[in-house]
């Protein structure tokens, strides 16, 4: 109490990032309302929901945002290949990773593999499996370079395991310059407008679902 600096009681102090050693003194008034309020100005935001990347409008919106200082895009499988629970499991790793980056001015978004083969050929994905994961710097206006003058958009690759501890750490790197980038293969664009996900399966039941396209009576086997 001593090194707190508390000289009566009740004392309430808030201890959080920037607080220091001492924390910060609640001053406000002794009620529900007043606490919420108090703790709700200081937590952590939530972590951000990443944004399917349906259309053109949805690429502006997120990473080339004048916010944005920095884009996490996830390509994840087509529902071909895989199923929606794995899709699931897929996202909420990537909001786990995001989580301790809350606040920041990053932006986070995924795609469908081959939803968008331009933005796919820019950033480089597509040549070594799905899910990927790239860290993308926008292009920024130069200071007093004219209208037409930025610097040219980077970007970074996930080499390692798509999974939390690999996402953080790679987000990581790439946000502090640990991880090399790469400019980025011409304009970072989306064309096409596709359908956002509903959360489910694929019409045709997706990986392992469907209708055999054999009878297995014909092999012995049913």
């Amino acid at each position: 109490c001593q090194a707190a600096g508390v000289r009566g009681y009740p004392t309430i102090k808030w201890y959080g990032g920037g607080s220091g050693g001492s924390g910060e003194d609640y001053g406000g008034a002794r009620t529900a309302d007043a606490f919420e309020g108090f703790v709700a100005s200081r937590a952590r935001p939530p972590p951000p929901e990443p944004a399917q990347l349906t259309s053109p409008g949805a690429l502006a919106r997120t990473c080339l945002s004048p916010a944005t200082r920095l884009c996490l895009i996830a390509f994840l499988p087509a529902l071909a290949d895989t199923t929606a629970s794995d899709r699931r499991v897929a996202l909420e790793t990537l909001t786990a990773a995001a989580a301790p980056f809350a606040g920041r001015p990053y932006a986070w978004a995924w795609a469908a593999a081959g939803d968008h083969p331009p933005l796919e050929a820019a950033v480089g994905v597509g040549g070594y499996g799905w899910p990927a994961l790239v860290a993308v710097v926008p292009p920024t206006k130069k200071p007093g370079g004219g209208d037409d003058a930025t610097t040219p958009a980077k970007v970074a690759h996930l080499k390692g395991a798509f999974d939390a501890d690999g996402l953080r750490s790679f987000i990581e790197g790439a946000r502090t310059g640990r991880v090399g980038a790469a400019p980025v293969a011409g304009e970072l664009r989306v064309e096409a407008e596709v359908a956002e996900w509903d959360g489910k399966d694929a019409a045709d039941g997706g990986a392992g679902g469907g209708d055999d396209e054999f009878s297995l009576a014909d092999l012995g086997l049913a």
